[in-house]
């Protein structure tokens, strides 16, 4: 019985932080011409500048360099704007707890679909440049998508934990801050990991984001299998933060005191 109370909070905040969220972005955009797709345009003017510009600097060319890029930064855009708005989701939701007796979760969500909906909004740039530039192929995209719903899992099952510690502890949020920095810069986000030399490989080899992201994006962009290490560490990590996830939902009630 207990179980089943849980499992319909659980459904009930999910489906309440998919409205909020879609509420919000309507209300964010009500009188925008172009709405949210000025994320979309943001995200092409980055694109196509540092696209340009790494392209030359590193010798590779602009038919692959656009296409990765595109797809890299959009999908790092995503996980980086959930990871730090997650910082401060409780806080933002703590008026909605206290006055309508909202779910903890339902802000966690919110977060999440908020993102994801942007992420929506700005891949078709990617999708775009791929076509334009003939990379990838339709047995390559389906391949991708175990490797990406195995993303998009491990980026909602991180707003929690850190919703919670960054709640408990306020100085979390400068650290996730600075960490976001240097992930950025040492995860193949805006270079390619078949510029670097075997020992430099390293670098890519033991980062978990940068396998994470090579589960979708070797099939997608490369027709390439994604390699078994990527799926251990993955795997790994999906782990960790499953564990993570069910220390947090048991200390959950203590929040109310932290903000």
């Amino acid at each position: 019985m207990m179980k089943t109370a849980s499992f319909n909070r659980m459904r009930s905040s999910l489906i309440q932080g998919y409205f909020l969220a879609l509420f919000d972005i309507k209300s964010r955009y009500v009188r925008s011409v172009l709405g949210p797709f000025w994320i979309t345009l943001s995200a092409m003017i980055f694109i196509f500048s540092i696209g340009f510009v790494w392209s030359f600097l590193f010798k590779v060319p602009l038919s692959f360099q656009l296409p990765f890029l595109a797809m890299s930064y959009t999908v790092w855009i995503f996980f980086q704007g959930t990871l730090l708005e997650a910082t401060s989701a409780f806080q933002h939701g703590n008026s909605y707890v206290r006055d309508r007796g909202a779910n903890w979760l339902t802000f966690c969500f919110f977060v999440y679909f908020r993102h994801l909906i942007y992420l929506v909004h700005s891949i078709g740039v990617g999708l775009v440049l791929m076509w334009w530039f003939g990379m990838g192929s339709i047995a390559g995209f389906i391949e991708a998508i175990p490797g990406l719903v195995v993303f998009l899992v491990f980026v909602l099952l991180v707003v929690t934990p850190v919703a919670m510690i960054s709640t408990r502890f306020r100085d979390i949020r400068a650290i996730i801050e600075s960490s976001a920095v240097m992930l950025f810069l040492l995860t193949p986000v805006t270079w390619s990991p078949t510029i670097l030399s075997e020992r430099g490989a390293g670098f890519v080899k033991y980062n978990p984001f940068a396998q994470l992201m090579a589960l979708w994006r070797d099939p997608m962009l490369f027709d390439a299998h994604a390699p078994l290490w990527s799926w251990s560490v993955s795997a790994l990590v999906i782990a960790l933060l499953l564990i993570a996830n069910y220390l947090s939902l048991q200390r959950i009630k203590h929040v109310a005191f932290w903000v």
